[in-house]
């Protein structure tokens, strides 16, 4: 980000004067408010919250990666977790975690899941 100028006309007199202002810190595009999301962007918990017992475990530009444990211990596919977002893959993981225990895809129904879906 560059520095602009900063300028001060004063009407009712002939003087005027400018300053050099520094850049204020820009946060970006992907910078992250203090909760934790994307500022500026469509929330991953606005997007997949709705999943049972969501848990938002990292995101990026382009995806957002949640556990999913359903407390009714039905199998959920996180094609369907992911909505009309693309599914990139799934893992199953041991309950509400963002450990993966192995990778099985869009299409595995699991209880407790961690599925990578599109923005």
């Amino acid at each position: 980000m560059r520095a602009f100028q900063w300028c001060v006309i004063v009407l009712t007199a002939t003087l005027s004067a400018c300053m050099e202002v520094p850049p204020e810190a820009d946060p970006g595009p992907d910078a992250a408010s203090p909760g934790g999301e994307p500022v500026g962007s469509t929330t991953c918990g606005a997007l997949f919250g709705s999943a049972p017992d969501y848990m938002l475990c990292s995101e990026n530009a382009t995806s957002c990666t949640f556990a999913s444990d359903d407390p009714d211990d039905q199998d959920f596919l996180c094609r369907a977790l992911c909505g009309a977002h693309q599914c990139v893959t799934g893992y199953d993981t041991d309950g509400l975690s963002c450990e993966v225990t192995s990778e099985d895809g869009c299409d595995a129904g699991h209880q407790s899941q961690i599925c990578v879906c599109a923005r």
